[in-house]
Parts: structure tokens; sequence; C-alpha cells
């Protein structure tokens, strides 16, 4: 497949974004139920990290953990690959006093790059709370417009070949 193209790890100075690993699972997991993004309910037939370890590397290909001087801070990765068309991107600065200092931005163009350089994908997008303002602002910023607002959920995309 053509994300197989998209390099393993990727760095802009300090910052990396690298596979996910087994290694990462409690990381991941406490980030994302402090973010709210959890796919299971009630039903947790393993561990909670190890359920959420298997929902995350089954979701999203390719799967990054986010670095800043090789310490964790965030996760990327893309769901719903369609290559040739369309993907989701999921991108998420975990540790709260990292956000608001350009790494997210970084970490997407670090992705965007090889989007455009494989031509992965023509188009991706984002889902947003619509309450949540300052991630509807960064992601207007990256260049994404909104094209639907459903139930509380704004979905953003962007066209890979536009500038950022």
């Amino acid at each position: 497949m053509l994300f197989y193209r998209i390099p393993r790890t990727m760095a802009d100075g300090s910052l990396r974004l690298r596979p996910v690993r087994i290694f990462d699972a409690s990381f991941i997991t406490e980030g994302f139920l402090e973010e709210g993004i959890s796919p299971y309910r009630n039903i947790r037939p393993l561990p909670l990290w190890l359920s959420l370890w298997w929902w995350t590397r089954k979701t999203f290909l390719p799967a990054y953990c986010i670095e800043y001087d090789t310490e964790r801070i965030g996760f990327m990765g893309l769901y719903n690959l369609r290559p040739g068309e369309s993907a989701g991107l999921s991108l998420v600065i975990f540790v709260k006093e990292m956000r608001r200092h350009g790494y997210g931005r970084r970490a997407f163009h670090l992705l965007l790059q090889s989007l455009k350089r494989y031509s992965v994908v023509k188009r991706i997008y984002v889902e947003v709370r619509g309450d949540n303002t300052g991630a509807l602002s960064f992601w207007r910023r990256m260049g994404f417009a909104e094209i639907r607002s459903q139930g509380g959920i704004v979905t953003m995309s962007l066209k890979v070949d536009e500038k950022t």
C-alpha cells in the first residue's frame, strides 16, 4: 500500500515523529482518556491500556508518537486511509505545558510534507468538537476549511496539494 512509503521516522530539529510502540501504550491511554477519547464504554475484556493499545494499532495507520527532546508529548495518526483519495487525521499534544508552542504545527507539517511527496492522499480531514475553539482555530490556521457540522462535531478538510 502507498502509506508504507511514508517515512517511519521524521524529524524537524528537536521534534520527532516515530512509530508508536507497545512501550507507549500507557502514555497514549492516559492521554486519550484525559482528552475524552475512548472507543470502549463499559466492556473491557482486556486491561484498559491493552484494549486502547489494540484499538490504536488497528485504527491508525500510520501512528506516530510525537517527541520533543526525546520526551513523549503527543500522538498523531491517520485513520480511514483510502490510498490516493483521503484520510482522517488525529493530532493531540497530551502534555498540556507543551501546547501552544508550535509542536503540533511542526508535527503536522512533517506529516504533510510526506503525504505530498509520496502522493498518499489528495485530501485529509479532521473532526473536532464544535465547542473546542482552540482546536478549530488551530486547524483553520493550518489551512483546513469547514465542510460539515453535525451533532456537535465539525468536520474540516484540506487538499493535500494546496500550500499551507
